[in-house]
């Protein structure tokens, strides 16, 4: 066996090994922007949870009190946020937050508020919710309430709108949550996920 051929038995040539990096890193890669749409994807389904514990607590703090508890939507930067409001002059009309130094206004729970994840803002959804003590549930004024039926006839289609009472993204993307809410309930009914296309 000559010197050359016992050399080369043993180990990898410079221009092989940088063929296995580079076929390393565009592995990488491509797993980099599937993992980064996966978890955007992740985000609006994480939210549309927020959302769905935030209609079961008011709805429970409603009957537990037997007073008006509401639901309210708001925009920080780029965050959505929901918060609890106890209904303090019993009117069953949500009249803003103490923050505002309205006579009537209602007062946020203590610890009953949540942000969505970084990047996730609400679409689509009412200024407020109520929940009467007996469960039912309702919109702020002028608020266009989805029906089922249209939920289910949108979202059956082949190329679905984001459509529902409630509907989440992740903001500069197509990644959406749309939730539909039952006003006789007080919960949310169904909701289906749309990624980018």
């Amino acid at each position: 066996m000559t010197r050359r051929a016992a050399s080369r038995a043993g180990g990898f040539t410079l221009l092989e090994m940088m063929i296995v990096i580079a076929i390393i890193g565009i592995i990488l890669g491509a797993s980099v922007a599937l993992l980064g749409l996966f978890f955007k994807g992740e985000s609006v389904r994480q939210a549309s949870a927020i959302v769905a514990q935030g209609v079961a607590e008011a709805k429970q703090w409603a009957a537990k009190e037997r007073v008006y508890f509401f639901l309210v939507f708001s925009k920080e930067g780029d965050e959505g946020i929901i918060e609890i409001h106890r209904d303090a002059n019993k009117d069953g009309i949500y009249q803003g937050d103490q923050d505002v130094k309205t006579p009537d206004a209602d007062p946020a729970v203590e610890g009953k508020w949540a942000d969505l994840p970084k990047f996730v803002i609400f679409e689509r959804a009412p200024k407020w919710i109520s929940f009467a003590p007996s469960g039912y549930m309702g919109f702020s004024p002028g608020f266009n309430e989805m029906q089922a039926s249209s939920f289910d006839a949108v979202h059956a289609g082949s190329n679905p709108n984001p459509v529902g009472d409630v509907v989440v993204k992740v903001t500069n993307r197509n990644f959406r949550v749309c939730m539909d809410l039952d006003k006789a309930t007080g919960k949310v009914r169904r909701s289906h996920f749309l990624g980018e296309n």
